[in-house]
This record gives C-alpha cells, sequence and structure tokens, in this order.
C-alpha cells in the first residue's frame, strides 16, 4: 500500500517537533536562560533574574505604561503590601498585580492576587462592592 504525501509531511513535522522539544527540554533541565542562555539562578523557572526584571519591564510598559522603578515606587508607597487587605502576596509569582481601570487604563494601585480577583468578580462597581458589603454586615 502506497504512503501518501500526507503521511510523510506529518511523520516529518512529528519528528522535528520532538527533535525541538528534546533540545529544549535539555536546556531546561539544565538551567540554561531562555531569554539569554546564561545561566539561572532558579532551577524552577524559565528566566534568570536579569531576564525576568527585564521581561517583566516590558510587560509593564506595554500593559500598564508604566516603568519597573514606577512599579517599584508604588509599591514601596504602599509598604510593599496590597493596598486593600495590606498583606504580602501569596501567590506562586510573588508580586503584587497592577490594578487599573479597564475604561481608561488610568493605574489605580497595586493588589494581591485575592483583591483583584475581588473585584474583577464584581464587575469593578462600586455598587456591586456597596451591595456586598451590605449583604456581609446583614448577616454579621
Amino acid at each position: 500500500m502506497p504512503v501518501s504525501n500526507r503521511t510523510r509531511i506529518d511523520a516529518r513535522k512529528k519528528a522535528d517537533c520532538q527533535r525541538v522539544l528534546k533540545r529544549y527540554a535539555d536546556r531546561i533541565s539544565r538551567g540554561v536562560c531562555k531569554g539569554c542562555g546564561g545561566e539561572r539562578e532558579n532551577k524552577d523557572h524559565r528566566l534568570c533574574n536579569k531576564c525576568k526584571d527585564r521581561y517583566r519591564g516590558h510587560a509593564l510598559k506595554y500593559l500598564f505604561g508604566i516603568s519597573n522603578a514606577e512599579y517599584n515606587k508604588m509599591l514601596a508607597s504602599q509598604g510593599g503590601v496590597c493596598w486593600i487587605c495590606k498583606q504580602k502576596e501569596k501567590a506562586k509569582c510573588g508580586r503584587l498585580h497592577v490594578d487599573h481601570n479597564h475604561e481608561t487604563g488610568k493605574v489605580r494601585g497595586l493588589l494581591c492576587s485575592n483583591c483583584n480577583r475581588a473585584i474583577g468578580f464584581l464587575c469593578h462597581s462600586p455598587e456591586l462592592l456597596q451591595r456586598a458589603i451590605e449583604y456581609l454586615k446583614t448577616f454579621d
């Protein structure tokens, strides 16, 4: 039974993918940074600390229009804790989230993941938040 061209192409693609995945897995297991190729300080992360800071800075500028220095200044002004609950971030990343107005894009402050999600689940609505407060006080 003749082998179709499609089968040959699929087999080649699969072999190429396996080679790339093996190379990537070898690189990760050796502790090589995905960004610069240098050695990583933490073998559980894909990037070294220098690349993490650089990529974080690019993301902050692109998403929120603030620099790493501005983020750090906001963090220091909040005492390194969430603006709402006054707790340090407990999530794996260990960094507070930048809360912003989705309509205007204006940055409001830094929140832990729980407070950030709570505001998101209430659709960033002060009216809904006030009703939630009234609800809690009613049954307290």
